[in-house]
């Protein structure tokens, strides 16, 4: 109750500065997306690839690059976590994902979710510094150049305190991305270095058989991760937005309508829908 009214609070003394100030009006989204005050949600799609629930993974990209506020065209913030060695065949896939991304700006962040998607916990610091170096020149030198890759989401959430932080620290990495339920090496610090920013909030559940959630249900979860750091990860799987996953592959527009009303909720609630750099780049 306390934060919804300071929010609003926020949200009157703004609107007067705006009626006051053309210049201030003109400036007022780049400082709030810079503000620290601000809750700020990160929606993270994993195992971006060729040839798997393609046509959800496009479509689960739009709801963000299309998203609309009165009318208004007004794109969120998403990362998507690639699998660099199943990646770049299908040319169709790949273009539409080039695209979409291209459109969505700064709004759209490319993320390594390894080339392999072999756990890191089996594989020496320089198996992981190549497989990290590896996915920047493969995947986002040659196909999304003008993305800066510097988030890191390990395969099945795990990896190694010991190799992968030193690891990501040679190949240029400073944000991770791990799951955080029970236990876990660090429940989060978006200014450290790395930033350990593990996800709190899941569209499929945590059980098998990850099918996708009652908005309601997912936004407790990211209100409850918001509750204790003012920011939350909210995990995401292709195959949670079809049909049958992963039988049947055709997009369940129960699912996407899901994931707008999500992102409505959040918004409707002072939030930001950012990116993991976004969401660091304002605490740093």
């Amino acid at each position: 109750m306390l934060r919804k009214l300071f929010i609003l609070i926020a949200m009157v003394v703004v609107g007067f500065s705006l009626l006051a100030s053309p210049t201030l009006a003109d400036t007022h989204a780049q400082s709030v997306y810079g503000n620290q005050a601000v809750p700020k949600v990160v929606f993270r799609l994993d195992d971006i690839q060729d040839g798997y629930c393609n046509e959800a993974q496009q479509e689960i990209i739009k709801v963000f690059a299309n998203y609309s506020v009165d009318d208004q065209n007004s794109p969120q913030g998403i990362s998507i976590g690639i699998i660099g060695n199943s990646f770049g065949k299908d040319a169709p896939h790949v273009e539409a994902i080039q695209e979409i991304m291209t459109n969505l700006g700064d709004r759209g962040e490319v993320v390594s979710h390894s080339m392999t998607h072999d756990d890191f916990r089996c594989k020496t610091i320089r198996q992981q510094v190549k497989e990290l170096n590896d996915f920047k020149a493969i995947i986002g030198e040659t196909y999304f150049p003008d993305k800066t890759v510097r988030t890191f989401i390990p395969p099945f959430n795990e990896y190694c305190e010991n190799t992968t932080i030193p690891a990501m620290t040679l190949a240029g990495y400073d944000i991770l991305s791990g799951q955080c339920t029970d236990s876990c090496y660090n429940e989060g610090d978006p200014s450290s270095n790395p930033a350990y920013l593990p996800a709190g909030a899941s569209t499929g559940g945590w059980i098998s058989p990850y099918e996708i959630q009652p908005a309601s249900d997912i936004f407790a979860e990211i209100q409850e991760q918001i509750e204790k750091n003012n920011w939350s990860v909210v995990m995401m799987h292709p195959y949670e937005f079809t049909e049958n996953a992963p039988e049947n592959t055709e997009v369940n527009p129960d699912a996407i309508e899901t994931l707008r009303e999500l992102i409505g909720m959040c918004l409707d609630n002072g939030y930001e829908v950012v990116t993991y750099s976004q969401l660091v780049d304002s605490v740093r």
